[in-house]
């Protein structure tokens, strides 16, 4: 009967025998719109619609649920499982067309409109990535320029005392262009190689072992006998490690403690990063991977950062395969954990 109330409408029908096969046609065809019964074999409307809201590529889908049950309780747990629309049977042919012609002019205003930010997060990731490649070798020019006039011990401490702000400045420049260059590189294809994580994590210790000792913060490193050898992208993996133990050494106060921990499980390799430094917040630890997003504490942002590091480290890590969290406890320090794949 609802076939037969559409076709006159001109639109391409697909016709699925039960929720499974409906599925099958959704991940295979582009659809703008599903008019589903609760009661159909092998799979109900119920899993079907609780399955297509959890499937990324298919949640945005409208789905009118039609059917014969008409107690409450099952409009609500349809509405709760994302259905847009619910009717009952027997089926009225003007409120049907009424009810499918919104639910489609909406989805077509909604895919304008998603069309539109895509189109402006790429101009506006054009932008940043032109911008950070333009002022990178200027920015190298004038930073060299500041070692020369730092070396020169004829200068007056009043002057010293300027060059020692401009390259405190000139670095802050430097790390936000080196972040929005890495941001604007994280859509390149990963270049994967077998690496062994615990020599990858031991080079980095020692890349960022001075900065440590200028705080008196003591490094230390946990890593198994067993071999920890995965596929990755390893300078985009060294990156993140990087970002996650400079920035406990940032954010530990001097004297404290830093702690690099490689384990091997049975499928995934695990690096975790302790420190006994501020803490984070209970309230920002949903949002610390986020772009830009800093805790808005004095003591916080008192210490310099983009706030594009943890975003940056977090799309790496799911680029691997993986997943990266933090634990945390204000006044009592952090501990940054990812695990990825072994090879």
């Amino acid at each position: 009967l609802i076939i037969e109330y559409l076709r006159p409408q001109n639109h391409h029908i697909l016709v699925a025998d039960h929720g499974k096969h409906a599925l099958e046609i959704l991940r295979s065809k582009s659809v703008d719109l599903v008019v589903s019964d609760i009661l159909m074999p092998v799979m109900d409307g119920y899993e079907l619609l609780s399955t297509l809201k959890s499937d990324p590529a298919l949640k945005n889908i409208p789905i009118i649920v039609v059917s014969a049950i008409g107690d409450l309780q099952s409009v609500i747990k349809c509405l709760e499982l994302g259905a847009d629309d619910y009717l009952y049977k027997p089926i009225n042919r003007v409120l049907l067309l009424a009810r499918i012609t919104n639910s489609l002019e909406k989805k077509f205003l909604r895919d304008r409109e998603l069309a539109r930010l895509q189109e402006l997060n790429t101009m506006r990731d054009q932008v940043v990535s032109t911008l950070a490649h333009e002022m990178k070798n200027p920015l190298a020019l004038i930073m060299g320029f500041i070692e020369l006039l730092a070396e020169d011990r004829g200068i007056s401490p009043e002057s010293r005392q300027y060059i020692q702000n401009i390259q405190r400045y000139a670095h802050q420049m430097n790390d936000l262009v080196q972040d929005l260059l890495d941001l604007s590189k994280l859509d390149i294809q990963l270049h994967r190689e077998n690496a062994d994580i615990v020599k990858i994590c031991e080079s980095i210790l020692e890349d960022l072992r001075l900065l440590a000792e200028q705080k008196s913060i003591e490094l230390r490193c946990i890593t198994p006998n067993t071999s920890c050898i995965a596929n990755v992208d390893v300078e985009r993996l060294r990156r993140v490690i990087s970002n996650l133990l400079s920035n406990a050494i940032k954010y530990t106060a001097e004297n404290g403690h830093v702690t690099l921990t490689v384990e091997a499980l049975p499928e995934l390799i695990q690096v975790s990063v302790q420190d006994d430094g501020l803490g984070i917040p209970s309230e920002d630890l949903g949002r610390i991977f986020e772009s830009f997003y800093r805790v808005k504490r004095p003591e916080h942002m008192a210490i310099e950062g983009t706030g594009l590091g943890l975003s940056i480290a977090k799309t790496i890590i799911e680029q691997h395969g993986g997943k990266i969290w933090v634990e945390s406890e204000l006044g009592v320090g952090s501990t940054f954990t990812f695990q990825i794949p072994r090879t």
